[in-house]
């Protein structure tokens, strides 16, 4: 009866302990504060906010910022960014560019990736488009 007597109390502490633990965790829950902040300015030109909230010494810690019409937040668990800052520009309609002829033709640069677009323009440069380096250099010094 004696060996009966001491498992049944060591089931009883383990029973305990973790009654203890649980409703430790309920009181840090339910006591522990959420810290947060939140910083905004608008007017006719300008809207801009900002902010972020934690909890439990950084433990679990949110962050967003919303910036000339782009949005962007953070998740960090433990400091261990969770869902990455993301950042959503507004909806644009692409434009489409037209398919020419010329645009088939070979191309003056060609980076890593095809044809460098020439500055500016979005457009992808052609054969035509090529100029002799030497007379760039002669019309830069102003000899021709």
């Amino acid at each position: 009866m004696g060996v009966i007597l001491r498992i049944l109390i060591f089931i009883l502490k383990l029973l305990g302990i973790l009654l203890l633990v649980i409703l430790g965790v309920l009181l840090l829950v339910l006591l522990v504060p959420v810290r947060y902040e939140v910083v905004g300015e608008a007017g006719p030109e300008k809207k801009e906010a900002s902010g972020h909230a934690s909890w439990l010494l950084h433990l679990l810690h949110v962050g967003f910022a919303y910036r000339e019409e782009t949005f962007s937040y953070g998740i960090r668990v433990l400091g261990i960014l969770v869902f990455p800052r993301k950042e959503k520009p507004p909806k644009e309609t692409p434009a489409e560019e037209p398919e020419t002829a010329e645009a088939a033709e070979e191309p003056i640069e060609a980076g890593r990736d095809g044809p460098v677009p020439l500055p500016g323009t979005g457009e992808k440069p052609t054969a035509e488009d090529q100029t002799d380096p030497a007379d760039e250099t002669a019309r830069a010094l102003g000899e021709q």
